[in-house]
């Protein structure tokens, strides 16, 4: 496949070099690496193809080492005809014609990266043509392999669906664990879904709302019934104290008639009625404390209930986010195995649609005294020697983007 990419690149190359391409005059500057020719006339011995050397210079015979780099082909005519004439009598006609510019280097993320030949009129649309395209994978050769691509391309598309909505919901979980008043939205949940993204936001903020609710009138009910038992409690303390003072009563007129029994002055069956009386007091005495203690364990049964429905709802949320969590990080597996395939095995257009990648083109262009970064586009126009980098921005955060590699990668 790079040999297919290359032999496209090189009939691209033929069909620009015959059709498309102007003449080499193009108004550049020379520099290390290109080939002139120059023309003395009258003087066939010096009349030959000259290579600018790393240091900028040519060398020349009678004259010696003549610095080149950056001067146009006009400019170093005119210095080489005023050294010759100084050299021979009279003025000497030297032309200085470009046959081959230094080349354009292709690197960052195309097929076949490398060194092209310079031509004039050449753009960073025609160095990318040249350089197989935009992507790191190669095409797919095969219609198993094409099917397998469009499979693993809609799978990714669902993954992230997917992935979408449990961002949000963990978002959900998250506010409520951290009494958050509101639930913020996950930026790249919002990336994925677009405009149905406030939509799906809204309806998480019911659901916790419906949730609360519930818990709410729960922890109602346990308040209720507590304030019913304690109510219950009260009740019989009071009746409790109402018959405690029923006995105290009973066992003081117990007491004064049996002095009178022992004087003769009172019966006894009198005294015998006041003990069944006092012992009838008693019994209720002791129902009415066991139905006060009754009423007491129901108010802390009340009192435990209500934080027993706290604590579990609070388990249910931190068991929901570890599960999500879980299912999360299968999802972004997943979807890494899916990105890796189609960025291998697809063409440059499906790896981008499917990663929402942006590409990006920078030009570093070497001046002669230190490199210049030119922020490009499609039609920017290219110089010799320049190199063009094609980087495509990975829409995901840089740490998980390296996550979903490494899971790729096992």
């Amino acid at each position: 496949m790079r040999q297919l990419l290359a032999f496209n690149g090189f009939l691209y190359l033929c069909a620009f070099s015959v059709f498309g391409q102007p003449a080499l005059a193009a108004p550049f500057d020379l520099g290390p690496g290109d080939l002139i020719e120059i023309s003395v006339m009258s003087r066939p011995e010096l009349t030959r193809p000259y290579r600018v050397r790393l240091d900028g210079a040519i060398s020349l015979h009678i004259l010696g080492n003549i610095q080149a780099e950056g001067k146009s082909p006009a400019d170093l005519e005119a210095e080489l005809e005023a050294q010759f004439s100084d050299v021979f009598e009279g003025s000497t006609s030297i032309t200085v014609e470009v046959v081959r510019y230094r080349p354009v280097i292709v690197g960052g993320q195309v097929a076949a990266p490398g060194a092209y030949e310079y031509m004039a009129g050449l753009d960073v649309a025609r160095v990318v043509a040249l350089a197989g395209g935009v992507g790191v994978g190669v095409a797919a050769d095969t219609v198993s392999t094409q099917m397998r691509v469009e499979a693993e391309s809609a799978r990714y598309e669902l993954l992230r669906a997917r992935l979408a909505s449990r961002l949000l919901e963990r978002a959900r979980l998250s506010a409520e664990r951290d009494g958050s008043d509101s639930i913020a939205m996950p930026a790249e949940a919002e990336a994925v879904l677009g405009a149905a993204a406030s939509d799906l936001l809204e309806a998480q903020t019911n659901l916790r709302a419906s949730r609360e609710s519930q818990l709410s009138l729960r922890l109602a009910a346990e308040d209720s019934r507590r304030i019913l038992a304690e109510d219950e409690a009260e009740a019989y303390a009071e009746r409790r104290a109402l018959i405690r003072s029923q006995v105290d009563a009973t066992m003081e007129e117990l007491l004064v008639q049996q002095g009178l029994a022992e004087r003769g002055l009172a019966l006894s069956q009198r005294s015998l009625d006041l003990r069944l009386s006092a012992d009838r007091f008693r019994a209720d005495e002791l129902e009415a404390v066991a139905l006060e203690a009754s009423a007491r364990e129901k108010v802390s049964t009340a009192v435990a209930g209500k934080e027993t429905a706290t604590a579990q709802r609070e388990g249910e949320v931190a068991a929901t986010l570890t599960g999500i969590d879980a299912e999360i990080a299968e999802i972004r597996t997943d979807m890494g195995l899916a990105r890796r395939f189609v960025t291998t095995f697809g063409d440059p257009a499906s790896s981008a649609m499917l990663t929402g990648a942006d590409t990006q083109y920078r030009i570093r262009r070497y001046d002669g005294k230190g490199v210049t970064v030119i922020e490009a586009n499609l039609d920017t126009v290219v110089h010799p020697g320049d190199m063009v980098e094609v980087v495509i921005d990975d829409p995901l955060p840089a740490a998980q983007a390296d996550q979903v590699k490494l899971q790729a990668d096992q």
